[in-house]
């Protein structure tokens, strides 16, 4: 796969770093499809450094943080999903309600987990506010907007008076019977990673569109 200009500039530098932040970077590299996955933490250990060390080097390429720096990596590398006719209302309707949350609420199966969190990761890059959902009984506020990431065949009890989107693995998934609900069939399965890219675009460019910072 090709190097992304991120990579390449890392590389380029890498004559430049010290002992420890080469060793973070050659880690990243060796990584880098795989780094949004990564927590901080995991990333320290695997290098044999503190997590200060990672956020240096992601500082050092003018991230913010190791989030943006990690999803940095994807966004260069990955291609955007085609969104076909049929999906393109909901996929829109997703990324307006997305935009104009106040705090989105987050929740997954054990099976589904990994890939939710690769959407939070993304979603708040995008500048939003994304918390997994407390346990029952719960009572949404005004503002709040139900992401539920899950495969076809789970289902699951939806909150009352509250916006869900919902990510499933397939475009026949059994939608709640909700007003807001939207079922994008985004991505290959629940592995379309470039699928949440796509909607974090989408949805910050809805933000954009409403002014909203």
């Amino acid at each position: 796969m090709q190097a992304t200009a991120l990579e390449a500039r890392i590389t380029r530098n890498l004559p430049s770093l010290s002992p420890k932040l080469q060793q973070v970077a050659h880690y990243c590299l060796q990584h880098a499809r795989q780094l949004h996955l990564c927590r901080i933490q995991d990333v320290a250990l695997r290098c044999e450094t503190q997590p200060v060390t990672v956020v240096r080097l992601a500082k050092r390429y003018g991230f913010r943080g190791f989030l943006d720096f990690k999803m940095a990596f994807l966004t260069e590398a990955g291609v955007p999903p085609q969104v076909d006719g049929d999906t393109v209302n909901a996929f829109g309707l997703a990324a307006h309600l997305l935009a104009q949350a106040r705090t989105v609420w987050l929740q997954a199966s054990a099976a589904t987990t990994q890939v939710a969190q690769c959407y939070a990761d993304m979603l708040r890059v995008a500048g939003l506010q994304v918390q997994w959902r407390p346990p029952l009984p719960w009572q949404p506020e005004p503002g709040d907007v139900l992401l539920w990431v899950a495969l076809a065949t789970e289902s699951a009890a939806a909150p009352q008076g509250i916006p869900v989107v919902r990510i499933s693995d397939a475009p026949d998934a059994s939608p709640l019977h909700h007003a807001h609900l939207c079922t994008p069939p985004l991505g290959q399965g629940l592995q379309g990673i470039p699928a949440g890219l796509a909607l974090a675009q989408a949805v910050q460019s809805a933000r954009h569109s409403l002014r909203i910072q």
